[in-house]
């Protein structure tokens, strides 16, 4: 990231941002285009798995506003899948992060299906002492995920040693058909 141009680009594995489904292999390229917004560009490939290769693919536009606490997103993200196109979806998403509540929350239209796609809401919050409340909500038509919904709900105390089990578990659970 380079603040004094505002110029921002990082490449490799990555976690889901602005309309791309789960963690993904691929570049993420932001230009600021002043103090409160950027614009960017992002594609790659879905990471399936480390013994898995993805004939998808996919390239998305995205602006994000930031304002105190909070960001909201607007994106269009294309998928292929075998040079056939799966995916072509129009979105808002809004985050916020003011301690001790942070929340994201995700509508997308998909016009491939012309219907309403997905509609997901994250939160979490801190109750103090290293304890947090989780929920979790995710509903969508498709590329289907892992379910067409899931809901998770809980409560854990954050240790550094127990994180990645915590997030082995949270996905576990995520996978769960209602």
């Amino acid at each position: 990231e380079d603040r004094g141009s505002g110029w921002y680009t990082k490449v490799g594995r990555q976690y889901p941002i602005s309309g791309v489904l789960g963690r993904f292999d691929g570049i993420v390229v932001r230009s600021s285009v002043d103090d409160s917004n950027k614009v960017g560009v992002v594609m790659g490939t879905p990471w399936t798995g480390p013994n898995e290769t993805s004939a998808r693919k996919f390239w998305g536009l995205l602006w994000d506003h930031h304002f105190e606490g909070s960001t909201l997103t607007a994106y269009m993200n294309t998928q292929t899948a075998d040079n056939i196109l799966e995916r072509r979806a129009y979105g808002l998403e809004y985050r916020y992060w003011i301690e001790p509540l942070t929340f994201t929350s995700t509508i997308e239209y998909d016009s491939v299906y012309k219907a309403m796609n997905a509609i997901s809401i994250h939160s979490k919050y801190d109750l103090g002492d290293g304890y947090y409340a989780h929920s979790y909500y995710d509903q969508r038509k498709y590329p289907v995920l892992y379910a067409d919904r899931a809901l998770m709900l809980g409560f854990n105390r954050r240790s550094e040693e127990h994180t990645s089990e915590l997030q082995s578990l949270a996905y576990l659970v995520c996978r769960l058909l209602l």
